[in-house]
């Protein structure tokens, strides 16, 4: 009887052992878990940003470029610039109030400079350095037009206005300005009349000084061209994507008389 009672309690022991250890292996593999995934939604939120941009700098001064990055990833921005433009310096400063949180992004800032007047390409791609067989998860381009130092060559460009006609020439670039508030899940999206206006610059800048505040609402920018004379019309709605039975908060109609 005695020997019975030892054997009923090794087992017991046993068991609760082999619970604990297969316990432990899933916490384990929880934190795995959590790594990746925090690994995907850098990359995720790296993608989500506008591909191209347009610069507008004169000749023997600096401009900068400014783009998010995760160290703590293993990923890191990258360049290509044409020769004419010459890197001046380059610096990280930690978005998060407190740098010596682990994984905090930084924002990195790179000032460049051209001494003559012309239209240059800078293409920024976000990858791992190691992984040499993998396309970048982002990809950046920066068209650069610079006019000559004392020099009006670049006119500033027009801000599309709503309920009137819009008048701009011919090849000269254009702007819708509208507010947003990504964190809502409404966003803007839009349809032009014609092919002939060409998206070729998209931005969002944050519209509180405090660009890290969670829910700040932020001005996106869009940039047009138009290469044929005409008069055309742009429609931006503001919805919710995956709302397709849902009516649109609202919508905007520009018209732009564009002109030989």
């Amino acid at each position: 009887m005695k020997k019975t009672t030892q054997m009923i309690a090794a087992a017991c022991l046993t068991g609760c052992l082999s619970a604990g250890s297969l316990l432990g292996s899933g916490a384990a593999f929880a934190d795995t878990r959590g790594l990746t995934a925090a690994v995907t939604q850098t990359s995720e939120a790296a993608s989500a940003k506008p591909a191209t941009q347009t610069i507008q700098a004169t000749a023997g001064k600096s401009f900068e470029i400014s783009l998010e990055e995760n160290p703590s990833t293993g990923y890191a921005w990258s360049y290509k610039a044409d020769p004419a433009l010459t890197l001046i310096s380059e610096k990280s400063v930690s978005l998060n109030e407190e740098p010596t949180i682990v994984g905090a992004p930084d924002q990195k800032t790179w000032t460049f400079q051209a001494q003559k007047a012309g239209t240059y390409k800078i293409q920024f791609d976000y990858a791992r350095p190691w992984e040499k067989d993998k396309a970048p998860v982002q990809s950046q381009t920066y068209i650069v037009h610079v006019q000559a130092s004392g020099k009006s060559t670049v006119q500033p460009l027009s801000v599309l206005k709503k309920k009137t006609v819009n008048a701009v020439k011919k090849s000269e670039p254009f702007r819708v300005r509208l507010e947003e508030n990504g964190t809502t899940g409404y966003g803007w999206t839009y349809k032009s009349s014609s092919a002939a206006v060409k998206l070729i610059g998209e931005k969002s800048e944050p519209t509180n000084t405090q660009a890290n505040i969670d829910g700040a609402p932020e001005q996106k920018t869009w940039t047009f061209r138009a290469d044929q004379p005409g008069t055309y019309t742009l429609t931006f709605v503001y919805a919710q994507p995956w709302d397709t039975n849902g009516s649109a908060a609202q919508t905007i109609t520009y018209t732009v008389n564009v002109k030989g």
